[in-house]
C-alpha cells in the first residue's frame, strides 16, 4: 500500500519521497474525504514543513479548512504557529496559541508551547 510505504519513509525522515507518495494517496482518493486522504494530507503538509518548502503554510491552512474536525488539528495549528514564528509574525502565533489546548500536543510540542 502506498500510504504505508510513505509513512515508513516519513518515519525514516525521508520527507521528500514521503511527501510525493502522500500526495499520490490524496490524488488517488479524488474528491472523497476519508480517513486515509486526511492522514495523507496531514503527513504531506508536515513533510513540507520539515523540508521548509514554500507551500508548507498553504498546505497547513488547506488541511485546516478541509478537515476542521480532524484529530490532527492541534498538531497542524502548532506547526502553523511555528511557521509564523519563523516569519516573525508573532501576532499570528499568539492568535493560534490562545485557541490551542496544549494538552492535545505531544511532550516535545508542549515544551515548545510553554
Amino acid at each position: 500500500m502506498i500510504f504505508q510505504k510513505a509513512l515508513n519513509l516519513y518515519n525514516q525522515q525521508n520527507y521528500g519521497a514521503a511527501k510525493a507518495m502522500f500526495d499520490e494517496c490524496v490524488h488517488a482518493s479524488g474528491s472523497q474525504r476519508n480517513l486515509l486522504s486526511e492522514d495523507a494530507s496531514f503527513y504531506a503538509a508536515e513533510s513540507a514543513v520539515k523540508l521548509n518548502e514554500k507551500d508548507a503554510l498553504y498546505r497547513l491552512t488547506h488541511f485546516s479548512n478541509q478537515y476542521p474536525e480532524s484529530a490532527w488539528l492541534p498538531v497542524v495549528n502548532f506547526s502553523t504557529a511555528n511557521l509564523y514564528f519563523r516569519m516573525r509574525r508573532y501576532d499570528l502565533v499568539m492568535q493560534i496559541f490562545e485557541k490551542e489546548d496544549p494538552r492535545k500536543l505531544n511532550l516535545d510540542q508542549q515544551a515548545q508551547f510553554y
